[in-house]
């Protein structure tokens, strides 16, 4: 019997040293990375992104108040593992919301409805169908395309493509295409949007100014070092068929103004900047401001009385015709206003800006996040003090 007892402890010591052993083992296959799917993680966490991009923006302001186009806006963001994308070819802004509100007329329908207006192509990861491809028509075919698509990786990507606008010997504007990404790219996390524009031609006081191959670039990633890069280039340039050295795109431009100074159009220059956490390169702004000679000549030829008979028997016949015709009539003035001094008439083109960093994972999720918005290129208000790096500073 007193061997029994102690073949059973013997026994009883053996299997508790067997019990640690194995939980010992577990323990270690549990924390230590082996060739299963914990190899294969991503080398950093999804976090946060944001990318925006755009092609133009065209329209004239008074003070506040902007009655400006958008063209060509493609925005991506991610969180953790949700990515969404948007991409619009036009978006008509405040004049889009006064066309789609009540008509003149009690009852009657709006001059614009929204649903007749120009929307955006927006995908997110948990759709069903996380891509789209569509051809935007509202302007009679013009070669305008939207692209958005949303991965699980995560990864959202929008692409914009716009026409050619302008007038002809004027100021003529060429294709653009917006490219805005965020996700997870090769275990690093990014946000990036790059805008291309084919070119501009102007005319200026010294012949036809012409810039080519217009590039805009907001990169911000987990990368290290040179993970947040901002530039600005121009691949060719031309005053009245002379070329021009495009290492330093601010002398191209300097050189441009000189030539255009007299017919009261300014160029400016884009720059890279850090505003509250996000990476922007300016767009290229090309604006009508005030010039003595042409604002005298355009001030007489529109204060004549026979101009101002002709406008008022127009107006009326069109107001006459449709109440719905005094909102178009009163953005046409604006617009002339604008050219002829009375305001600000101004053609952003391009612009960038991204930004993407570490966020909490979250066992809970409240509602569906809305990574993305539409806003613009300015930055936030009351983000706090706005930096220029060397680094940053276009090439």
């Amino acid at each position: 019997m007193r061997v029994n007892s102690v073949t059973l402890r013997a026994f009883r010591r053996t299997a508790t040293a067997g019990t640690m052993v194995l939980v010992a083992l577990l323990v270690t296959f549990s924390v230590t990375p082996g060739t299963g799917a914990a190899a294969g993680a991503p080398a950093v966490e999804p976090g946060i992104g944001n990318a925006l991009a755009q092609t133009a923006l065209v329209g004239p302001s008074f003070a506040n108040l902007s009655l400006a186009f958008t063209f060509g806006r493609s925005i991506a963001g991610h969180q953790n593992t949700v990515a969404q994308a948007s991409s619009q070819a036009i978006d008509l802004g405040l004049v889009g919301s006064t066309l789609a509100g009540a008509g003149c007329k009690p009852g009657s329908k709006p001059t614009l409805p929204a649903d007749q207006q120009p929307h955006e192509a927006r995908v997110d990861s948990r759709d069903a169908k996380p891509t789209v491809d569509e051809d935007e028509t509202f302007l009679g075919g013009l070669p305008m395309h939207k692209h958005a698509e949303a991965q699980t990786t995560p990864f959202g990507k929008a692409v914009t493509t716009t026409a050619p606008f302008g007038v002809a010997g004027v100021l003529e504007i060429g294709g653009g295409v917006a490219t805005s990404t965020s996700g997870l790219v090769g275990g690093v996390r990014e946000a990036k949007a790059v805008s291309d524009i084919s070119g501009i031609k102007l005319v200026g006081a010294l012949g036809l100014i012409e810039l080519s191959g217009l590039h805009w670039e907001a990169v911000w990633s987990s990368r290290s070092p040179n993970g947040v890069v901002g530039s600005f280039g121009i691949a060719s340039a031309k005053i009245a068929g002379t070329p021009l050295p495009t290492n330093n795109p601010e002398a191209v431009l300097a050189a441009a103004n000189t030539a255009l100074a007299p017919a009261g159009i300014q160029l400016t220059r884009p720059f890279a900047h850090q505003d509250g956490g996000v990476l922007f390169v300016d767009p290229l702004g090309i604006a009508v401001v005030p010039s003595p000679s042409r604002d005298a000549v355009a001030g007489a030829a529109l204060s004549t009385k026979n101009v101002q008979d002709l406008r008022q028997q127009v107006t009326e016949a069109l107001i006459a015709q449709d109440c719905g015709n005094a909102t178009y009539i009163t953005i046409a003035d604006l617009v002339v206003g604008s050219l002829t001094g009375a305001g600000n008439f101004k053609i952003d083109l391009g612009g960038v800006k991204a930004t993407s960093g570490e966020t909490p994972a979250s066992g809970f999720t409240f509602g569906l996040p809305q990574l993305i918005t539409s806003g613009g290129l300015d930055p936030a208000v009351g983000t706090g003090p706005s930096t220029l790096s060397p680094a940053l500073t276009p090439a």
